[in-house]
């Protein structure tokens, strides 16, 4: 999700965010959604869904270490 970063944070709060960055007043974030219901919440917060690649995902899931922990058992 991308938009102003007031409005990214409000978003996320109780999501799992895997990355987020941010230059000035903009935010773009990769957030675990639920299914269409989230995507909605995320339209009405004034937030864009963007595509995330298979890289970008990957790389944010290595750098938790929620996953790290699931990955080694």
């Amino acid at each position: 999700m991308s938009g102003p970063t007031a409005a990214v944070a409000g978003f996320t709060a109780g999501r799992r965010v895997l990355h987020s960055d941010g230059i000035g007043a903009f935010t773009r974030a990769v957030v675990e959604v639920a299914g269409p219901a989230d995507h909605a919440a995320a339209a009405s917060a004034g937030l864009t869904p963007e595509p995330t690649s298979l890289q970008q995902l990957v790389v944010a899931m290595s750098r938790t270490t929620d996953t790290l922990q699931e990955v080694s058992r």
